[in-house]
């Protein structure tokens, strides 16, 4: 399988599977001989770790986020007494014969990363109605992280930290219908136009985009993993209207909300 950058072949997650906590010792741990049974993203809370592949090498360290590809075999070396991690395990849908490359990637505002893994694992534990799906839409605000510091021109980190709690907020409030512009720029003590000239400049799109593409993301997986009407899944993912949902899913999705049903239906594993 060709290994490509997680930043050029850009795959949709398909499903997430769990979040959890964890501490490693000081040690060095031998390769596996049975590769990941998953993709995950893992969020370094404190140490380093070195990561040693067939062919190459790299240290994740705290403030990082580690990608490690579905399928990889590795062994690992802590290099402090101790390593801690939140790690959230999920799968990418690939094109044949292609993987990401496991990476990892340093971010800009580690406080801001390390609240959506807290939000995911706190959702994951108290197990809260669609905590799969919330999950599954803080994860992707992850992974938008990921690529747009990897791809996106360079924006001052002290304009990132002012959308932290924004993005937080869109992702914690986003089957709420009633989520609108200015309820998110209250939220964050900001006038409305000078928010959405910011969340422009950070972001590349306006927040209404954000907003609709992370609940068409929501609506696929539901349509995916359920057999619930797409009036019900409309209102799951914060669209009051099933026809304006069914609208902006096939200008979002290239097809209707029942042609990406019959699409998954035929591929399974889509």
């Amino acid at each position: 399988m060709s290994e490509v950058k997680l930043t050029e072949l850009r795959p949709r997650i398909l499903n997430f599977y769990n979040i959890r906590e964890g501490i490693i010792q000081r040690a060095a741990y031998p390769m596996k001989t049975v590769g990941r049974k998953s993709d995950a993203f893992i969020y370094i809370l404190e140490g380093s770790m070195r990561y040693r592949f067939a062919d190459r090498e790299f240290v994740s360290k705290a403030g990082d986020i580690l990608y490690l590809a579905a399928g990889s075999l590795y062994a690992m070396e802590n290099m402090e007494q101790t390593y801690r991690y939140i790690c959230a395990d999920f799968t990418f849908a690939l094109p044949d014969g292609m993987s990401p490359a496991s990476d990892s990637h340093p971010m800009q505002n580690p406080k801001f990363i390390e609240s959506l893994f807290r939000k995911m694992l706190e959702n994951w534990i108290l197990q809260k109605p669609c905590a799969t799906e919330d999950c599954l839409s803080i994860l992707y605000a992850v992974y938008a992280e990921i690529l747009r510091l990897e791809s996106a021109s360079y924006v001052p980190i002290s304009k990132r930290r002012i959308l932290e709690n924004a993005v937080l907020y869109i992702a914690e409030h986003l089957s709420d219908e009633e989520l609108s512009v200015p309820e998110i720029a209250d939220s964050v003590n900001m006038s409305e136009s000078y928010f959405r000239r910011l969340f422009d400049e950070v972001y590349s799109v306006s927040p209404v985009q954000y907003i609709n593409t992370l609940r068409i993301n929501h609506a696929k997986e539901l349509i995916r993993c359920t057999d619930e009407s797409f009036t019900a899944i409309a209102a799951k993912v914060g669209f009051s209207n099933v026809y304006y949902f069914s609208r902006m899913f096939k200008k979002k999705a290239g097809c209707t909300p029942s042609e990406y049903r019959s699409i998954c239906f035929d591929h399974p594993g889509i």
